[in-house]
C-alpha cells in the first residue's frame, strides 16, 4: 500500500525504511556467511592443491624407482628365449650423461587398455635415445617389474629380436602390446 493520508504517512515511511533495513541486514548477513563460505573453499582448495602436489611428487619418485619397468637389453646374447630364464643376458644400462654404451632412458608410457575386436589391447611404450658417440645394438628387450619395495625385480617378458642399430643421436622406441581375449 502506497501514499498513506497523512499523518499515516510518517508511518508507511518507518515501514519503507525498516523494509530496506531488513533486507539490506539480509543481504548482508548472506554476503557475510557467503564470505566465510567462500574462504573456507579457496582454504580447501589450497589444501586439496598441496596434497595433489605432493603425491604427484611421491608417484614422481616412485616412477623413478621403477625406472626399469621396460628395460632393453643389447650386446652379445648367445641365451634363446626360454621359459625359464628370467634376465636379460647384457642388459645396456641408463645414462642421462651421454656415457658410452649405455642409452638414456626415457619414461615409460601406459596406453589405455581398449577393445580391438575380440581381445582388449593394453600398450607398454619407451624410449631410449643413444646419446653417445658411437652406434649401440639391440638384440633383445624385456619388461621388468618390481617388488613393493624396490629390492627385487621380476623380468616378466623377454624377447630376442633382430639386432637393431641405434646410431649416435637416435631414438628407439619399443611397444609392447599386452593384449587378452574377452
Amino acid at each position: 500500500m502506497t501514499n498513506w493520508p497523512w499523518p499515516m504517512g510518517g508511518v508507511q515511511n518507518w515501514f519503507e525504511d525498516l523494509w530496506d533495513w531488513i533486507s539490506t541486514a539480509a543481504v548482508d548477513a548472506v554476503s557475510i556467511v557467503s564470505d566465510w563460505i567462500w574462504d573456507s573453499i579457496d582454504w580447501l582448495k589450497a589444501r586439496v592443491d598441496e596434497s595433489f602436489t605432493a603425491i604427484t611428487g611421491l608417484i614422481g619418485d616412485t616412477w623413478d624407482k621403477i625406472d626399469t619397468a621396460l628395460e632393453a637389453g643389447w650386446a652379445t646374447i648367445t641365451t634363446a628365449v626360454d621359459n625359464e630364464n628370467y634376465k636379460l643376458d647384457t642388459k645396456i644400462l641408463h645414462s642421462d650423461a651421454g656415457v658410452a654404451g649405455k642409452m638414456n632412458y626415457r619414461d615409460v608410457t601406459f596406453v589405455a587398455p581398449r577393445v580391438v575386436g575380440a581381445n582388449v589391447d593394453f600398450d607398454v611404450i619407451r624410449s631410449f635415445i643413444n646419446e653417445t658417440d658411437a652406434t649401440i645394438t639391440v638384440k633383445e628387450i624385456g619388461i621388468v617389474c618390481a617388488d613393493g619395495e624396490y629390492s627385487k625385480f621380476f623380468l616378466v617378458l623377454r624377447d630376442v629380436v633382430t639386432p637393431e642399430t641405434v646410431e649416435a643421436g637416435y631414438t628407439l622406441t619399443v611397444t609392447y602390446t599386452l593384449r587378452t581375449t574377452v
